[in-house]
């Protein structure tokens, strides 16, 4: 048992010096390198509907996990990401008046488009917390807390039984995840500007899941 501990011990240099190995490769092709190549406009792209590309409608979700995760290796390695504050400058340029990102929302019946934008919009709002956690750019955050309104708008409307039930089904990309899904940005959110607003849509889209969540909405 003392040998396999030794062993253990000893590898930890060898795995740390792997990992950061892998981080640096992976950061590299990700800032310098390719494919693909994230540029300016291939990320803005995501956060607009535009015809020949795929995905769209989940504007959002590219441009809201590169965001993130690039605020999240600048902090780790300290190492600047020029483009980045560029990029999130563009995203925040083309925030719609009601605070969402993307085509328009229908007006009547929630569709497989709304609960596309959904999900993007909460890969991005989350991304962009993440960012703010490093730049602390006032501007930033307002775009974040302008999301977090529209989502608190929405959600009367997307918290319906009959929207939950119709989207728990044969759904899969568009499935009720796409709501729900919101509550990591909107925690995000409400410990930065303690609006109890966002802790509040937060759990109540807790209590619209299964499991651990459903408890930690209801405290038990």
């Amino acid at each position: 048992m003392r040998f396999f501990a030794l062993l253990a011990m000893a590898a930890v240099p060898v795995l740390a010096g792997d990992l950061t190995s892998r981080f640096d490769l992976t950061f590299n092709r990700v800032v310098n390198g390719g494919p693909p190549v994230f540029t300016d406009d291939f990320i803005l792209a995501d956060v607009v509907p535009q015809a020949g590309r795929r995905f769209t409608n989940f504007s959002g979700d590219v441009s809201g996990r590169y965001i993130g995760a690039m605020a999240e290796a600048v902090a780790y390695s300290g190492k600047p990401v020029p483009q980045l504050d560029r990029i999130v400058a563009g995203v925040i340029k083309l925030q719609r008046a009601d605070g969402h990102f993307g085509g328009p929302m229908s007006e009547r019946n929630v569709t497989n488009d709304d609960m596309a934008i959904l999900w993007g919009n909460g890969r991005l709002l989350i991304g962009l917390m993440e960012y703010y956690d490093v730049a602390k750019k006032p501007e930033v955050l307002a775009a974040a807390r302008k999301l977090g309104d529209f989502l608190v708008a929405v959600g009367p409307r997307f918290n319906a039984e009959e929207v939950r039930k119709e989207y728990n089904g044969e759904k899969f990309a568009v499935g009720y995840i796409c709501w729900t899904q919101n509550i990591e940005g909107l925690v995000a959110l409400y410990r930065v500007t303690k609006d109890d607003r966002y802790l509040a849509l937060a759990r109540e889209l807790a209590a619209r899941t299964d499991g651990i969540l459903r408890n930690i909405a209801t405290g038990t």
